[in-house]
């Protein structure tokens, strides 16, 4: 029968599918890259990787190179598994293909059935025969030390003890006791005197300065096993990782090892069956007790402090973006494909139009794109049926909305928002939720380790993935004949970590800090503290940030610890220039008649710059806002139902309609709205008629300059 070449099977693979592959072949070597086929192709290279496969790997390729096209059905693969579960053989399977051993293709062979065929490239396997025969295709012998742990392995003869997950709990320190003492109980004790010792026995153990104590009293490379689980890997170590990175993996294969983490409280080796629950693993593992490394990645927070080289503060950017994607929206006509997408043109100038400081290209376009799914999601944007898109009621009201309510609406979004995620949707979701509980214990402003909360949450879930039902979701999945994506521990880990850096860090929500252009440390900021914790935004009485308003209708802003409240306002009828440490913001006739048709009135507006300003507002700037107000349409209806605007003549232009004047009575020296129509019904009428309207909330009909403001305008300010 017909095989398949390499050649013919790369042509298979998408973009993104060969960028990875070559990833994992590292074609470029000493500087010069290599065409990805010839480094396929490279015999020592293959004898290299093929020696480092696990065992199960090696036995599929085996049992594919004894056919004569190396090609096998998917379903036939798996069902003929010998001892070896389903979920492991899908599991390697997996990783061989991710490996570039085997290649899924559609084949008349087995398309009929509705199922894959799983190729070896013939010029692999034309190699791999040689090399599968001893293991080295020059006949020379495995080192010794590899070749019993394997051994050790297969027959399944490794002395520790191997829990499986339905004892999850025994991954904690807690669960561990608990085992230790029912164990006692069952030979004759009490099962709740057993409890009690287990719980006083827990808190006196998992205090930090035991933890260390037992810890200093291991053997030097027991605690350099523990501190490279601890701090690298959050707790979780496989042994092919500590196999790959310091070449002895005899701690994991000995009993000694084992007895000695154990009976100091610190871990357990273990070798969990992780397929049944759609992750990779089953490789035996150092499992420091979770708790205990809660507490040790918190004291090393706490007791090195970090300094990142660089830090990076979002604030209220992404708040500020979505308002600048609803006002383009509401501006400008914006057409979209019949896909639904926005035109590539109009895309690159409302890019123009964000906040997009110290950012990245391809970061501006994540953002823009998650604003675009949010405004769609939540119907801020409506689709007309000439394939444009325009601003809708919701629209209006969201913008409206105080600061914590419009970031508390996109963190939800956030967290179940898939699109261009990494990871299986149904891991990262549970684990984004964990991400949020964890960071309303950390300390406000202070830095932590990148990984720190990411590798806590990950190590939360693990311990709850019974109690969370992950395990029945994926028996489901595969009963339905669905894909089920199977990522290993550390991926789980990284691929939180890459949601924090692309969702919470744009959000304000936590700052990262970067060392020679890597992501090192992260923060809970204030604006975090304050969604998340509940805690008040202004750190001390009376540190208020403050204006100064320039001739020339710039406004400085010199930040405290109220800062981003206050930016996201000035960000509604400002233009920002600057986001140094000195906030710098322009006022233009464009930007007022912006944050009119936003809903903000000229009377808010005056407010803000009154009650913030060092220095008198000067008087050209007020009579500009007026002027620029009185253009654009802005009316204000005061409590008494009278309606004022900057000048007289404005209420002309208005009274020549004859709707408004159907609804209104008086004259313009005393023009009120009538009983038959609510404010807010009149205001959508006036903003159909090209007039904006101010609803104030607590106005009589005196003091129209002096009292524009109101109670709303304060809070926001």
């Amino acid at each position: 029968m017909v095989g398949y070449q390499l050649s013919t099977l790369l042509s298979f693979l998408g973009e993104d599918e060969r960028h990875a592959l070559q990833r994992e072949w590292n074609v470029t070597v000493n500087g010069a890259t290599a065409p990805l086929h010839d480094r396929m192709c490279d015999e020592s290279e293959l004898r290299s990787r093929f020696d480092l496969l696990p065992d199960l790997s090696r036995m599929l390729l085996r049992r594919i190179l004894g056919r004569d096209d190396h090609c096998v059905p998917f379903q036939e693969f798996v069902t003929s598994r010998a001892s070896r579960s389903a979920y492991e053989v899908e599991q390697e399977v997996e990783e061989l293909e991710r490996r570039g051993f085997l290649f899924r293709v559609a084949d008349n062979r087995v398309e009929r059935d509705g199922q894959p065929l799983l190729a070896l490239p013939d010029e692999i396997a034309s190699i791999l025969r040689r090399v599968a025969t001893n293991g080295h295709g020059d006949g020379s012998e495995e080192p010794s030390s590899r070749r019993d742990g394997r051994e050790r392995h297969d027959n399944d003869a490794c002395p520790l003890e191997v829990p499986t997950l339905e004892d999850a709990s025994g991954l904690t320190l807690k669960g561990w006791l608990e085992e230790r003492h029912f164990a006692n109980a069952a030979q004759g004790g009490s099962q709740d005197r057993a409890k009690q010792h287990a719980r006083q026995a827990y808190k006196l153990f998992l205090q930090p300065v035991a933890i260390e104590k037992r810890i200093g009293r291991l053997a030097p490379e027991l605690r350099e096993l523990v501190d490279v689980a601890t701090r690298r890997f959050g707790g979780f170590l496989p042994r092919s990782v500590w196999l790959e990175t310091h070449g002895d993996a005899s701690l994991f294969d000995s009993e000694e090892s084992g007895k000695a983490l154990t009976d100091a409280l610190v871990g357990r080796f273990v070798q969990l069956d992780l397929a049944r629950y759609g992750i990779q693993g089953g490789d035996v593992s150092l499992v420091v007790f979770q708790d205990v490394t809660l507490v040790r990645l918190r004291e090393l927070a706490i007791r090195h402090v970090m300094t990142p080289a660089t830090e990076r503060v979002a604030g209220v950017d992404l708040a500020t973006n979505l308002m600048r994607f609803l006002r383009y929206v509401d501006e400008n006509g914006v057409r979209f494909t019949v896909r639904g997408e926005i035109f590539q043109a109009t895309k690159k100038r409302m890019l123009a139009q964000l906040v997009a400081d110290d950012a990245s290209a391809d970061d501006v376009d994540a953002v823009f794109d998650f604003v675009d799914r949010f405004a769609r999601k939540h119907g801020l944007i409506d689709a007309t049926g000439e394939r444009t898109l325009r601003l809708s009621e919701a629209g209006r009201t969201f913008e409206e909305q105080g600061l914590e309510d419009k970031l508390r609406d996109l963190l939800a979004f956030a967290i179940e928002d898939v699109h261009g995620g990494c990871g299986d949707p149904f891991h990262q979701r549970r684990l984004r939720r964990i991400v949020v509980r964890l960071l309303r214990r950390l300390e406000p402003e202070h830095w932590y380790d990148a990984m720190h909360v990411p590798f806590l949450a990950r190590n939360a879930y693990v311990v709850q993935m019974n109690e969370l039902g992950v395990r029945e979701h994926v028996e489901r999945e595969r009963s339905a004949g669905r894909h089920v994506v199977r990522e290993d521990l550390k991926k789980l880990a990284w691929h939180l970590f890459d949601w924090v850096r692309k969702r919470l860090h744009p959000l304000g929500i936590v700052d990262l800090g970067f060392d020679n252009g890597h992501p090192t440390a992260l923060r809970l900021s204030r604006i975090g503290a304050t969604l998340l914790q509940g805690s008040p935004a202004q750190a001390a009485e009376g540190a208020r940030s403050t204006l100064v308003v320039n001739p020339d209708f710039e406004i400085l802003l010199f930040p405290d610890s109220d800062v981003w409240p206050l930016v996201h306002v000035l960000d509604r009828f400002a233009k920002r220039t600057s986001s140094d440490r000195l906030y710098r913001f322009v006022l233009s006739e464009e930007t007022l008649r912006s944050a009119l048709a936003d809903g903000m009135g000229l009377g808010q507006i005056l407010e803000v710059l009154t009650l913030r300003c060092r220095t008198p507002l000067p008087q050209n700037v007020r009579f500009s806002l007026e002027d620029w107000a009185a253009r654009a349409g802005a009316l204000r209806l005061t409590k008494g139902g009278r309606i004022v605007a900057p000048k007289s003549e404005l209420l002309t232009r208005v009274l020549a309609h004859k709707r408004v004047r159907e609804v209104c009575t008086g004259s313009e020296q005393d023009l009120r709205l009538g009983d038959g129509l609510g404010p807010a019904e009149f205001r959508s009428l006036l903003r159909d008629l090209g007039f904006f309207l101010e609803l104030s909330g607590h106005d009589t009909d005196e003091g129209e300059r002096n009292s524009e403001g109101d109670s709303e305008s304060k809070s926001d300010a």
